[in-house]
């Protein structure tokens, strides 16, 4: 069964890397390999080719599912987590960068401690989850 797998060049090698993550549709890989160029800051470029691996996920409404499983639990959640966390240490490495000082770079500071917090909260129930038996 044809498959679709997202691919990127993240350095300055040229080098197309991937990972096991299959789409069943070309739309789908489009949408996943796109999701994940917004959250990498190094990618220079995306592209999706097929595959004869098997589809293994669907990407829904912006989030990863696992077809084996029908599994989504906690992967919206921490990609919505994951783009905020992008988002507060953008504002706060602005700031630095341009020697702003003052409420809105202490106020970033304590919403990153947060948003870290909540991360590191999320990987460690999808981890679990991932490490444990589905129960019917």
């Amino acid at each position: 069964m044809k498959s679709f797998k997202p691919e990127v060049i993240a350095d300055s090698s040229g080098k197309w890397c991937g990972n096991s993550l299959r789409f069943e549709t070309r739309e789908e890989a489009e949408g996943n390999v796109f999701d994940l160029s917004m959250r990498w800051m190094l990618v220079r470029e995306t592209r999706v080719v097929e595959s004869e691996d098997p589809p293994t996920h669907r990407w829904i409404d912006g989030a990863l599912v696992d077809i084996k499983s029908g599994d989504s639990r906690g992967y919206r959640g921490f990609l919505t987590v994951e783009r905020l966390l992008s988002a507060a240490q953008a504002v706060v490495n602005d700031a630095e960068q341009t020697g702003c000082e003052g409420e809105i770079v202490q106020v970033n500071y304590a919403i990153l401690a947060d948003l870290r917090a909540i991360v590191k909260d999320i990987s460690h129930d999808v981890c679990r989850q991932i490490d444990e038996p589905a129960t019917p």
